[in-house]
């Protein structure tokens, strides 16, 4: 049941967190620092490879599908993250660990296995901008990842007491 309960809760605050890093994310295209969100052009180049651009004609149709995709991303994401952080030990903070979670995700996702898929170019050869707002954004996940998921030895199968996953205003 725990199990079930973590996967539930990560899922959650995996698109917390999300939503949270699409903040910085969408002020930079507003101001002008970045062309096109990252999850927009994987969603375009996925659709391209498998034939499916020219059915997706519309920006709102699009627009919706990367959304779609980068908070289902960010989900799994969570629900990673969670099942990670109940083998943490106590003295590990939640936020920390949740930091260095995100971060791992930029570093796998943006210099591994986006680039090698020729979905993304990598950091190096992106939008000036891109590099470290994406870690920044992903800074940002990781934190709201570790605020909302309680961490800690799994050792009943009890909910986590409110204080251990309650987020400071």
């Amino acid at each position: 049941m725990y199990l079930l309960r973590a996967v539930g809760r990560g899922a959650v605050a995996g698109t917390v967190a999300t939503l949270a890093m699409s903040v910085p994310m969408l002020a930079a295209s507003r101001l002008g620092l970045i062309h096109r969100q990252a999850p927009e052009q994987m969603t375009d180049r996925v659709l391209q490879r498998i034939g499916l651009a020219d059915d997706v004609d519309s920006g709102v149709a699009r627009d919706a599908l990367a959304a779609g995709n980068h908070v289902a991303f960010g989900a799994v994401g969570g629900v990673g993250f969670a099942l990670l952080a109940r083998r943490l030990p106590p003295r590990v903070p939640p936020v920390a660990a949740g930091v260095a979670y995100g971060l791992l995700v930029w570093t796998v996702s943006y210099a591994g296995w986006a680039p090698a898929l020729r979905l993304m170019p990598p950091p190096a050869e992106d939008e000036p901008a891109r590099p470290a707002l994406m870690v920044a954004a992903h800074v940002i996940y990781g934190a709201v990842l570790g605020a909302l998921t309680p961490a800690g030895p799994a050792t009943s199968g009890r909910a986590a007491p409110a204080e251990a996953i309650a987020v400071a205003p």
